[in-house]
């Protein structure tokens, strides 16, 4: 790696990821070095039975799961540097894939500037999977090194 350049990881994976999953979250991101950033796409899902709503019936509480919410919990714990690709309103079903080659696109320009780049995918089942799949062949097609983690 070259002087004065980040480790940077690309990270997707299944929103079903609940809290039970951040020891694996923790262990993989724990092993990059101080001054490393993460790259996600910032999705979460709702947890339905803990969702509280006021009188009106806006959310006013609620608790989430899913990787991406889970990376970026643990990477601050970890002082990593956070970047957030969220999905785009009004894209519709095209947000998902948009975001992921954006994503794949950040990472190969950094790794074309001399960081080290790869991508970890947390999924129990990728090929049953849409959006994770669809960001691990972009990110193969783009020539990133990547591994599957599962749960």
């Amino acid at each position: 790696m070259a002087r004065g350049k980040a480790r940077v990881v690309l990270v997707s994976g299944s929103r079903s990821w609940a809290e039970e999953m951040c020891p694996v979250i923790h262990r993989e991101l724990s092993k990059l070095p101080r001054g490393s950033w993460v790259i996600h796409g910032g999705q979460r899902r709702r947890i339905p039975e803990t969702i509280v709503k006021n009188a009106a019936g806006k959310i006013v509480a609620c608790e989430y799961s899913g990787v991406d919410y889970w990376v970026d919990k643990v990477a601050q714990d970890l002082g990593l540097l956070r970047v957030v690709l969220p999905f785009v309103p009004g894209t519709g079903k095209a947000g998902g894939p948009i975001r992921n080659s954006a994503m794949c696109d950040i990472a190969k320009g950094l790794e074309m500037t001399g960081h080290e780049v790869s991508a970890l995918f947390f999924h129990d089942d990728i090929e049953r999977s849409l959006g994770t799949k669809d960001c691990r062949d972009k990110a193969e097609r783009a020539g990133l090194k990547y591994d599957t983690v599962r749960g």
